[in-house]
């Protein structure tokens, strides 16, 4: 898959510079990091060509290949060490301090699809959409971005700055332009295609949906956070 092929090439220039700024060039972290990118990106294709259920027979919206993303990221967690399944936020637990923090992120996430979306035209009520966006992007790339390889390179990298009495390091940025460039930059035909707003966009949203992840230490939040965005943005347009 060429489209593939560049967007893991673009993911070993960010892991080169990250590399350079920390000083170290852990080469497991890299594999992984790149296979579950691989993974997720081949289950959401692939995945929408398995057989539907009875129940989601005639749905337009890729159900099956979420489903399946999101079972391929779950399967991959066993390859992570236990410093780095500890960091993937598969807890309940919030961080101390985590809402003041949280809050002004949130508000921009569901605040920014709304300005972007001001031009729209109007949309008929869709309930399957609604359906859709409220549960499962959140689930399968949150595990993707803001669990598996956030953690990984964390543990690789870790967080030498700070963002607001947030810790952070080089992953948080890797996986929002990675999450960039799956949303923004396609290849078709040897042609490669970059959809600017598309790719600034959706590394902004990854950025913030780190440092949700980041402040609150629960892969929840920023579940909820990205259903949160994506619904506002289908019920602003179709409420017009």
């Amino acid at each position: 898959m060429p489209e593939l092929a560049l967007h893991l090439l673009i993911y070993g220039a960010l892991f080169v510079l990250s590399a350079l700024i920390a000083r170290k060039a852990p080469l497991r972290a890299f594999f992984l990091a790149a296979a579950v990118y691989a993974a997720h990106e081949l289950a959401l294709q692939y995945g929408q060509l398995l057989p539907a259920p009875a129940f989601l027979a005639g749905t337009r919206w890729n159900w099956m290949g979420k489903f399946a993303a999101a079972a391929a990221m779950l399967a991959m967690l066993p390859l992570l060490t236990a410093s780095e399944r500890r960091e993937t936020g598969l807890t309940l637990r919030f961080k101390q301090g985590w809402l003041p923090r949280t809050l002004p992120p949130l508000v921009l996430l569901i605040a920014l699809p709304l300005y972007f979306a001001r031009n729209a035209p109007p949309q008929p009520w869709n309930t399957e959409a609604l359906l859709f966006q409220s549960t499962l992007p959140g689930i399968d790339e949150e595990l993707a971005y803001r669990g598996l390889m956030l953690a990984v390179l964390n543990v690789a990298f870790g967080r030498p700055w700070e963002i607001a009495g947030t810790p952070v390091g080089p992953a948080l940025f890797v996986t929002s332009i990675m999450f960039g460039v799956a949303h923004g930059v396609s290849v078709k035909d040897a042609h490669v295609s970059v959809n600017g707003f598309n790719l600034g966009r959706t590394t902004l949203a990854g950025l913030l949906y780190g440092y949700i992840m980041e402040s609150c230490g629960t892969l929840l939040a920023p579940v909820v956070a990205h259903n949160l965005s994506n619904t506002a943005r289908y019920l602003f347009v179709m409420w017009k």
